[in-house]
């Protein structure tokens, strides 16, 4: 198996869940967030994957934490205050319209979305401030910048890949905010750039299925209701035998796993070729990617 354990952060993941609703009990559980992502500081991928599902657990507490960084003056709070105002941002997008940040969005979902985001800017600013050399303030800025100018969120990216060129969060983080086309065309040249069994080869199956999302948003807009507009794109984008797409996914899977290793990410990638395999109802391609995540 490839996958990655982090007992760290699922001790502190669990005493946040444990101690959201409780004052007292909740500062000591930021305390352990706070303990967790300090020991990362010299591990960018490990901080940058502490930092987000940190965040995903504490998706509400935003501005509490906010107030707790800058009592503290603390660079792993404010790193995390955030990273969880980019989480916030995120949840209200997908939850009133399937949009993410960055995106043109119905009002008044874009104006929410937008306050989330800027919220974002102080809490992040003092994170890159406090330690220079960390890459992952600067990743997040790309989506805070997203809803500003596009020179904003290039030199976020540069600032991000100049301290850790090769951090899979920020390449996924630019993908994820370009055009769908350059999106994939983007993913292609990083995969070829990367070794084998690097996770960010994977993200040329993340690319591909948000054009197949774009498809299916054409269907629905066409007609069709329910999940019937997500198969029919995942089939027709996917599903033809011998396309130049399947070729190219195959490929590439074959690269990821001739050299898969623990890595932080590693996970993310299995879970990549294995969904772009079952669209392309293929079970024995996806076979060992399930099976590395032990499933």
């Amino acid at each position: 198996m490839t996958g990655w354990d982090d007992p760290a952060l699922a001790a502190a993941t669990a005493s946040l869940d444990d101690s959201a609703d409780l004052p007292a009990d909740f500062a000591g559980a930021l305390t352990a967030a706070r303990t967790v992502l300090a020991e990362s500081r010299a591990e960018p991928e490990v901080r940058s994957l502490r930092v987000e599902v940190l965040a995903e657990h504490l998706v509400g507490h935003g501005a509490r934490i906010t107030g707790q960084a800058m009592d503290d003056v603390d660079a792993e709070l404010f790193l995390l205050a955030g990273a969880v105002a980019v989480r916030e941002a995120k949840v209200i997008a997908e939850s009133a319209a399937g949009e993410a940040p960055g995106e043109r969005a119905a009002e008044p979902t874009a104006r929410m979305v937008h306050a989330y985001l800027r919220r974002a800017v102080g809490p992040l600013t003092h994170a890159a401030e406090l330690i220079e050399a960390d890459p992952v303030p600067h990743d997040l800025l790309q989506w805070v910048t997203a809803v500003l100018t596009p020179k904003e969120r290039d030199r976020a990216w540069e600032r991000a890949i100049r301290r850790a060129p090769r951090l899979y969060s920020a390449h996924r983080t630019r993908l994820d905010l370009l055009p769908a086309e350059q999106a994939l065309a983007f993913a292609r040249a990083t995969a070829r750039a990367a070794g084998s069994g690097d996770p960010r080869i994977a993200l040329v199956a993340h690319a591909h299925f948000r054009l197949c999302a774009r498809l299916a948003a054409d269907y629905r807009a066409k007609g069709k209701t329910g999940d019937g507009a997500e198969r029919h794109a995942a089939w027709e984008y996917f599903g033809r035998t011998a396309s130049p797409i399947r070729t190219e996914i195959a490929a590439l899977s074959q690269r990821f796993l001739a050299a898969a290793r623990p890595h932080p990410r590693t996970p993310q990638a299995h879970r990549l070729f294995a969904a772009a395999f079952t669209a392309m109802s293929s079970p024995e391609q996806a076979e060992p990617h399930v099976a590395a995540l032990g499933r």
